[in-house]
């Protein structure tokens, strides 16, 4: 019983990866460790044959599972042996409710009802999902969309599953519950930017890609957390917080509250909590997107108002094209930079190109062109939901201290344990301070 890459190779618009030959046999798992656009996401989306379907993309050799070649598969057909959680959760959603999102495999193979309404209640159970069962999914936090696409991709059934980013956004507790599940699988492919402590001694193999080939990683896969704080003058202060959120579709009020917190420009900030802590509700709440129902939000002693906390506080959204609404990455910053050479420095340090479309670059790509547009826009306060996600340390750590080094307060919403060895965490549970 094996899973077999033969000569396989992927292009889209150029060569991305050239020549695998991987064999998995049942019970691996493979975790394959690459930097963001290194062609990780275009490798998963052709094994489910998206890639030449939809992306006008193009594959050659062989994908055989246990002696069949799934090469001529359409996407159907090849979903029955192969599924992919994408990394962007919300894009891949397609109904107005978990329950309807979790079932459509199901009624896509005509599942018997009895059995399509047990299945569909373990895997609630399993991912915590059943108190949102109505909730439309845009409503969910980041976490809670994972899970829900963790949910739905296990609804297939499928032979081999591919975990595209899937560990980031999900608390240390569901982590270890999606490992658990990830061990049922007969093949399991990881993707991730970055290593995180629950990897270890998880996986059979780890892989890199490296010029466009995937080749084995045996080096130390740790990463020393690294930023650099200055003292800058300028506080932000909260003072007997309280505000709500509802989801009208499953009848859930979320409360926030907050007696007191304050931050100071120039330093670096970790807020971490469970999935639907109330973590990004804060964030939005801080940054003038949510509006308060009781409490103060000041700047440098001023109370400000949610108008004048937007214009403050800049809030980075878990998924970055939220932000971002032109087409091309140059359209981003004109829209922020009027000064040429600003515009050039700016990219530079972000590693973009300018000529880049908007849609057809990948999430980590994106995470750094909403940091970029958000940079030069100057704010004494920045908070950076799941920046991590889909970055490598390298990439996220010179983000953070881009912002530090310009005399913003940094903070940081994150589930990453080498983060959270810091000081300064400020930790929720149940919309209150833990």
């Amino acid at each position: 019983m094996m899973f077999e890459l033969s000569s396989y190779t992927v292009s889209y618009k150029e060569s991305v990866i050239e020549n695998i030959n991987l064999r998995i046999k049942q019970g691996e798992r493979i975790l394959i460790l690459a930097e963001p656009a290194s062609g990780k996401s275009t490798l998963a989306k052709s094994l489910t044959g998206a890639l030449d379907k939809f992306y006008d993309g193009h594959t050659s050799g062989s994908i055989i599972m246990d002696g069949k070649d799934l090469s001529s598969l359409d996407v159907p057909q090849r979903s029955a042996y192969i599924s992919r959680v994408s990394q962007d959760s919300l894009s891949s959603m397609l109904f107005s409710t978990i329950n309807e999102e979790i079932a459509f495999p199901l009624e896509n193979r005509n599942t018997e009802i009895s059995l399509m309404k047990r299945k569909l209640e373990c895997l609630k159970n399993t991912y915590e999902l059943s108190l949102l069962e109505d909730a439309d999914p845009s409503s969910l936090s980041g976490g809670e969309k994972r899970r829900v696409s963790l949910a739905t991709a296990d609804s297939q059934n499928a032979r081999l599953v591919i975990y595209d980013e899937s560990f980031d956004e999900l608390s240390s507790r569901f982590r270890e519950i999606l490992k658990k599940e990830i061990k049922k699988k007969d093949y399991a492919i990881v993707l991730s930017s970055h290593y995180i402590s629950c990897y270890d001694d998880f996986f059979t193999a780890v892989y890199t890609i490296k010029n466009k080939r995937l080749v084995p990683l045996s080096a130390a896969l740790r990463t020393e957390i690294s930023v650099t704080e200055k003292a800058v003058e300028g506080s932000l202060a909260i003072r007997k917080l309280k505000a709500h959120t509802e989801r009208k579709e499953c009848a859930r009020i979320f409360n926030l509250s907050i007696d007191h917190l304050s931050f100071q420009r120039g330093r670096f900030y970790i807020i971490s909590g469970d999935n639907g802590s109330g973590k990004s509700t804060l964030a939005k709440v801080i940054s003038g997107l949510i509006r308060e129902d009781e409490g103060e939000i000041l700047i440098d002693s001023k109370v400000l108002k949610e108008r004048e906390r937007r214009i403050k506080i800049s809030y980075l959204a878990q998924n970055p094209y939220s932000s971002l609404f032109l087409p091309t990455v140059s359209d981003e910053l004109d829209s922020v930079v009027q000064d040429e050479k600003e515009k050039e420095r700016i990219m530079s340090l972000f590693s973009i190109s300018p000529s880049s479309y908007i849609h057809e670059i990948s999430y980590g790509e994106a995470k750094r062109v909403q940091s970029a547009v958000f940079y030069a826009l100057k704010r004494p306060f920045v908070i950076l939901d799941e920046l991590d996600s889909a970055l490598s340390y390298k990439e996220s750590q010179k983000i953070i201290n881009l912002f530090l080094e310009s005399g913003a307060g940094v903070i940081l919403i994150t589930h990453d344990e080498n983060y959270l060895a810091r000081e300064n965490i400020i930790k929720l549970k149940d919309g209150t301070l833990a």
